[in-house]
């Protein structure tokens, strides 16, 4: 066996972008479009290029050719050893790090190149992670998922086109909420219809159809263009964001207090009438009543 060195995973297969990529970032290239995506195999990044990548794209579900580092790790439920806080653990990532490699033999007489070691973090020594979301991680946990922005891309969409997607993360859900506060049409291209009413389907595979949405967009006598949204639409998309979350976060706080009050008061009463009930004394109103 011999040691070597790598800056990807080895045996993940080397892919590239398909028809349905390239559509999309065809797209991209001629209209308002905004890709957020939740694959981490960095094709959509690859088919657009660094510059639109940059402008129009989101991996909110990480990226697998870089990593971030772990703050601290929990040995026990109640002893955390802590390695400090890094910029690395919530802001930066590394996009070349060098793996430890060794070349084994399985037990079926093939070669393969396994990693041995946990690399560290370069600033402050702690494991190093891909820099993917991982079950029971929050999108606001690391920056580079870009979690802000892409929630104020879902806010100002004219209309949302899913691609391939099971509606079962984090990041669909919000955007169906999203959509369902402003009214944005929803598209839905997949193998077979969504259950979700509001969710118009386009059914075949991406490969296929997304190539032939861009036919249809440049074939329109009127193509499409890079646009903006007025000022005065931006204020006022923004402005209706921000009121209906602090009008339905305040009502519900006032919903609960309401309860809390309503449910003291009840108890009050249902104890007092047991009391006046267990040693015979009049309500008050009655006994005043009685003497007048």
């Amino acid at each position: 066996a011999g040691a070597e060195e790598a800056t990807t995973v080895p045996h993940l297969p080397v892919a590239l972008p398909n028809a349905g990529h390239m559509a999309i970032a065809a797209l991209a290239a001629m209209a308002s479009v905004k890709i957020i995506t939740q694959n981490v195999d960095c094709l959509h990044r690859v088919s657009l290029g660094p510059e639109l990548a940059s402008a129009c794209h989101i991996e909110v579900h990480g990226r697998s050719d870089a990593y971030r580092c772990v703050p601290s790790v929990r040995v026990a439920p109640s002893e955390v050893i802590p390695f400090g806080h890094c910029v690395y653990s919530t802001h930066e990532v590394l996009p070349d790090v060098r793996l430890p490699l060794e070349r084994v033999v399985t037990p079926d007489g093939k070669e393969e190149l396994q990693v041995t070691s946990v690399p560290d973090c370069p600033a402050c020594g702690g494991p190093l992670i891909p820099a993917v979301l991982f079950f029971d991680e929050l999108y606001v946990d690391h920056r580079c998922f870009e979690w802000d922005r892409a929630v104020k891309w879902m806010n100002f969409a004219d209309v949302m086109v899913f691609v391939g997607t099971s509606f079962s993360v984090g990041v669909t859900a919000k955007a169906l909420q999203v959509a369902r506060r402003h009214r944005i049409p929803v598209y839905d291209v997949n193998t077979f219809p969504a259950a979700d009413p509001i969710l118009r389907p386009i059914i075949g595979p991406a490969s296929e159809t997304l190539p032939l949405l861009l036919e249809m967009v440049r074939e329109s006598p009127q193509p499409a263009k890079r646009v903006t949204h007025s000022a005065a639409g931006n204020a006022l998309r923004l402005l209706s964001m921000v009121l209906v979350d602090h009008v339905w976060q305040n009502v519900r706080i006032f919903a609960y207090l309401w309860l809390l009050v309503t449910a003291v008061s009840g108890a009050w009463a249902v104890g007092q009438a047991l009391w006046n009930f267990a040693t015979g004394t009049e309500p008050e109103s009655e006994a005043a009543d009685s003497t007048s």
